[in-house]
């Protein structure tokens, strides 16, 4: 903006077409903001995605009428994440996508959407609730998350009360996990969805011996339909 605004008061813009360069800056900022630059969805055939799929109850507000549909939560291990809201009735509700650098979410039932670089809005439940699934939320947001029986879950705006329940079971993750540095048994569990003993069975002996950083572990398959 320092280089438009330089541009805009130097003398190469004559004082008579300054009010025209004002208002075709504002229209192309319009025209920019209505039409974000939004990347296609990733292939989530590619190596590193944990799938979960389910059921979720979404409340926008108290007063709204809750909204049931299908829910898609996507993770790769480098960061990237995909996050899809349907009904039967209305199609996608809500698409989110985001990585390191980027984040952006559609509304195709309303024709929106939104984009941005690299740290996405507090206030937008798609693009935080994979945060929650790891148990990242309540550190920097205003966002909970609560676990309940067995997949079950809450996740909800302490401010908005914004609120999305549903339940959340892996169709799909890798076979082996390479344990990171400072990494904890139980945020592996969460990242890949499943318990800690399920983690243990298929990693014989005392967690000391083979949950160290560096080490390749395996992960339980995926729980039978």
């Amino acid at each position: 903006m320092k280089t438009l605004a330089a541009f805009f008061h130097s003398p190469a813009v004559p004082v008579r077409f300054q009010p025209l360069l004002f208002a075709g800056i504002v229209i192309a900022l319009v025209a920019g903001c209505a039409s974000p630059q939004l990347r296609p969805p990733p292939s989530l055939t590619e190596a590193g995605w944990v799938i979960r799929q389910g059921q979720g109850t979404w409340k926008p507000r108290p007063d709204a009428a809750p909204v049931q549909g299908t829910l898609l939560v996507a993770m790769n291990v480098d960061g990237r994440n995909l996050v899809q809201f349907s009904t039967p009735t209305n199609g996608t509700l809500a698409l989110a996508l985001s990585s390191r650098d980027h984040w952006q979410v559609q509304y195709p039932a309303e024709n929106r959407s939104q984009s941005g670089g690299r740290n996405p809005p507090d206030r937008i439940l798609w693009l935080q609730l994979p945060d929650g699934l790891l148990g990242n939320t309540t550190r920097n947001t205003e966002w909970s998350f609560a676990r309940q029986r067995e997949q079950a879950f809450s996740f909800w705006h302490e401010v908005t009360s914004e609120r999305l329940e549903g339940s959340l079971r892996t169709t799909h993750l890798p076979p082996q996990h390479v344990v990171g540095a400072d990494e904890h048994i139980v945020r592996v569990a969460r990242r890949y969805g499943f318990t800690v003993d399920a983690l243990r069975t298929v990693n014989p002996g005392p967690d000391i011996q083979w949950f160290k950083p560096g080490n390749t572990i395996n992960l339980p398959p995926p729980p039978a339909k």
